[in-house]
């Protein structure tokens, strides 16, 4: 009898691990909880996190041990571009992003920045982090510039957001 239970113990944990790890979530705006190596994570106060994957390139800044993000799945701003985002090359080596965004996701953004000043933000397309940054003051207007990112990155980041564009 406790075999059984045990044995239904470990199955449920794994389906439970399973089920979060390959969990869809929306594209859009996501808060960092921290940056790991393992593929789920367990949030015993709140239950509202999921980890998902990155790509290096695009998140340079991110830890060189860690290959996955836990992300808080409860708040986040659902990605609505306005039109198509503007590439700028600012230096030989450095390149800026201008992303627009629809009115009701402007809005939604920028209340979402103003209680996260200081923390971890990152967007999310098709379930990988796609870029991400220190919220270093409350967001206005209706988009945001990427800054700092090399030519390579900003336009691989500008490819990805005009395929989005698209859908």
């Amino acid at each position: 009898m406790k075999k059984i239970f045990l044995l239904m113990l470990v199955v449920c944990s794994c389906h439970s691990l399973i089920s979060q790890t390959n969990k869809k979530i929306q594209d859009g705006f996501y808060e960092v909880v921290k940056a790991t190596n393992k593929k789920s994570y367990n949030d015993t106060l709140t239950g509202n996190t999921i980890t998902i994957g990155f790509n290096r390139h695009f998140l340079e800044n991110a830890p060189a041990d860690a290959s996955r993000l836990v992300i808080y799945t409860n708040e986040f701003v659902p990605l609505q571009l306005k039109k198509l985002p503007d590439l700028e090359n600012s230096t030989q080596l450095k390149s800026k992003l201008r992303i627009n965004l629809t009115d009701r996701s402007a809005e939604k953004l920028r209340s979402f920045t103003k209680t996260r000043v200081l923390k971890q933000m990152v967007i999310v397309i098709d379930g990988e982090a796609l870029s991400m940054h220190k919220i270093k003051e409350p967001l206005s207007g209706d988009g945001f510039e990427i800054t700092g990112c090399s030519k390579e990155a900003c336009e691989k980041l500008n490819a990805r957001f005009k395929e989005y564009f698209k859908k």
